[in-house]
């Protein structure tokens, strides 16, 4: 299919025909500067990270072209997706790939919006998507929090207990939705999430022999006690 394109390219425009071309086989276009706001800086570097996320995107997605029909479409949104990383300071390549690896677990077959995209990339590799995580509620509120990652019981750890009891689910999503980005970021940052635990999970090899021993003491004294106050035999 032969088509009349225009591609922005700084000042100049230029006007030719050609075949319909792969996603990855188009260059980024430089953006328009505007007078009106003070663009983002757009480096060379984010042109190849949009470059390849489209190429990624593209095998991920097979219905893209009902997104971008024509190049002119998708000249644009190359532009604006450069836009939209840097504004939203997703810049490193383990931020990309995370995003990436979102992608390819999803059932779409539809291309992502770059808000969408951006919201892939903050979350983190080892832990449940925000559905998932979110759908534990239940299970946290119940305290059945065995086998639960400590990312998610952070995320709701976070959340005061009275608002877990009285708000409404779309009210507490919306809460958890802010700490879900919030522990994302520290994981993804190598940053410890423990002092968010209201009760961090003890580590056995950060525990002396005498403090261990002192704890089995301890517990088998309360046992004798309330077997005791039961009137059962010691």
């Amino acid at each position: 299919m032969n088509l009349i394109f225009m591609i922005p390219l700084g000042p100049t425009t230029l006007i030719g025909r050609c075949e319909m071309k792969p996603v990855h086989a188009m260059s980024v276009p430089r953006p328009q500067k505007s007078s009106f706001s003070q663009a983002p800086v757009i480096t060379d570097e984010t042109r190849r990270f949009v470059n390849q996320i489209f190429i990624e995107l593209q095998a991920s997605f097979t219905a893209w072209k009902q997104t971008f029909p024509t190049n002119e479409a998708l000249a644009a949104a190359k532009v604006t997706w450069m836009k939209a990383l840097v504004e939203a300071r997703i810049v490193r390549k383990e931020q990309i790939a995370q995003g990436l690896r979102v992608a390819r677990q999803c059932e779409s077959d539809f291309f992502p919006s770059p808000g969408k995209f951006i919201s892939w990339c903050k979350t983190a590799e080892n832990v449940p998507d925000i559905d998932t995580a979110f759908g534990m509620l239940n299970d946290y509120i119940a305290d059945h929090q065995i086998g639960m990652p400590i990312e998610v019981r952070a995320m709701f750890d976070l959340i005061d207990r009275t608002v877990l009891r009285t708000k409404t689910e779309s009210d507490l999503f919306r809460v958890f939705k802010r700490n879900y980005r919030f522990v994302c970021g520290l994981v993804n940052s190598g940053q410890s999430i423990d002092e968010y635990l209201r009760e961090p999970l003890a580590l056995e090899h950060s525990e002396s022999f005498e403090q261990s021993e002192e704890r089995r003491l301890r517990v088998l004294d309360e046992i004798s006690k309330t077997r005791f106050k039961l009137g059962l035999k010691r």
